[in-house]
């Protein structure tokens, strides 16, 4: 069998790519962005002046409407906007360079699209500028088929569009929002070859489906309320390492207590069965056993394999992984009503590359290739890159497009989601002896 995929012995640059404009919703500040540089322009009225905050460090007092900073990745401010002594309005900016990552339209028509658009996915980053009432997030020209983007708030699919920004009014303060864009694209010619070859050899059934594949762009936002406190507090992060931070115990049984932190990615089937995908041995186990389980969730014992990485930012830093890979079971029928053991798969593939562990500064990447006992292929393929300081998490990777995958983010006074995947047909199985994977990105 035949994959085409990257594995993450090295790190892929986190560049950022973005337009060197971005708009709020009410033009009151205007964000460029460039070879490094960063400029904040505030729209300038009458008896206004400005508190510029950075890393809840105040940077600029006074009445001059234009900041300039130098970025090395990405940077989050904070904005407080005054007239009269009246604090009227609070903007919270995050801004990212855009000289790393530059579509090129001219690499679509290569053998290494699909490797192409991987990097364009995993190093992109939404760009976003949210207000007491609104949330504006604009990105760069992605390669997209049919060139509409495909906007998500907290997974439900709420536009589509062909411009490179989109405001959002719907928002209450003091919430949270996770908004995903989605790209889709079909394989390459030399692909989509490799693609026909293996089905005959599999004698797989070919869909359209298995020619297209996706790679989402994500971000988590938090509404600011318009209040002097605002302007030094992350509400993502900030809850995160305070509530953790000189804890005695940990409350949730997943974190050992002498870890913070625990990125814990799970795959899994969703349904009681799924038809064997290995026509060689489809006579022999017809039915592999499923988990039985739709929805993505922090914490599961329901699961094919997990990969729990524990981080701690300090005291010292370290990074370490706990691996797991379930029993494996095959069945006569679909119902699987006596399913019989076909034993439990190494989890020798499941392994962790520490890229840096220093004090608030962790980065690390696990790769993910499990089979299934007696069943020569195919295996869950995955990889991803992750990393945490106090004050921001990015993590971006790519995976098989089947099992289902989630990945969460815990922590002793709750979660975060960082990815998920759905399958949502148990022929989608097929997909697992594909050429192409799903890409994806998350920032908070």
């Amino acid at each position: 069998m035949y994959k085409k995929k990257i594995i993450f012995t090295s790190i892929i640059a986190l560049g950022f790519a973005m337009s060197p404009l971005i708009v709020s919703a009410d033009n009151d500040v205007t964000v460029k962005t460039n070879d490094n540089k960063v400029i904040l322009e505030l729209s300038p009225k009458k008896n206004e002046y400005y508190k510029i905050y950075k890393d809840d460090q105040l940077e600029y007092s006074g009445t001059n409407n234009k900041y300039t900073d130098y970025i090395d990745q990405s940077q989050k401010y904070k904005i407080g906007v005054y007239s009269n002594g009246k604090l009227n309005e609070v903007l919270s900016v995050k801004a990212a360079d855009n000289k790393h990552n530059i579509f090129e339209p001219t690499s679509m028509n290569t053998a290494e699209k699909e490797e192409y658009i991987d990097s364009i996915v995993q190093n992109t980053r939404l760009e976003t500028i949210v207000t007491s009432n609104s949330v504006t997030i604009q990105w760069p020209k992605l390669p997209d088929e049919d060139n509409v983007y495909e906007i998500f708030k907290n997974n439900v699919k709420i536009a589509e569009t062909t411009d490179l920004h989109y405001v959002d009014t719907n928002v209450e303060s003091g919430k949270e929002y996770n908004y995903m864009l989605k790209i889709n694209n079909v394989v390459s010619e030399e692909t989509a070859d490799l693609i026909k070859n293996e089905a005959i050899k599999e004698k797989i059934v070919l869909t359209d489906e298995m020619f297209e594949y996706d790679g989402s762009i994500s971000t988590l936002v938090a509404i600011p309320s318009v209040e002097e406190e605002s302007l030094t507090e992350d509400p993502i992060m900030d809850p995160i390492f305070e509530k953790a931070k000189g804890s005695g115990t940990i409350g949730t049984k997943a974190i050992p207590k002498s870890n913070e932190f625990s990125f814990d990615y799970r795959t899994y089937i969703p349904f009681k069965s799924v038809k064997n995908p290995n026509v060689l041995t489809n006579d022999d186990y017809p039915y592999l056993k499923g988990d039985n389980r739709s929805n993505p969730t922090a914490y599961s014992d329901k699961y094919r394999t997990e990969a729990r990485v524990y981080a701690m930012l300090s005291q010292p830093a370290a990074v370490t992984l706990w691996k797991s890979v379930s029993k494996s079971h095959y069945c006569t029928a679909s119902s699987c009503s006596s399913p019989k053991s076909l034993g439990t798969a190494s989890d020798s593939g499941i392994k962790l590359l520490k890229h840096r562990v220093k004090t608030n500064d962790l980065m690390w990447a696990v790769n993910h290739a499990v089979g299934v006992p007696k069943i020569s292929a195919p295996k869950i393929d995955y990889n991803y890159v992750a990393q945490l300081s106090n004050k921001s998490f990015i993590a971006y990777g790519k995976h098989d497009r089947a099992p289902s995958h989630e990945f969460y983010m815990n922590y002793p006074t709750g979660s975060k989601k960082i990815y998920s995947h759905q399958v949502t047909s148990s022929l989608e199985f097929l997909l697992l002896f594909g050429v192409v994977q799903g890409s994806w990105s998350f920032d908070m």
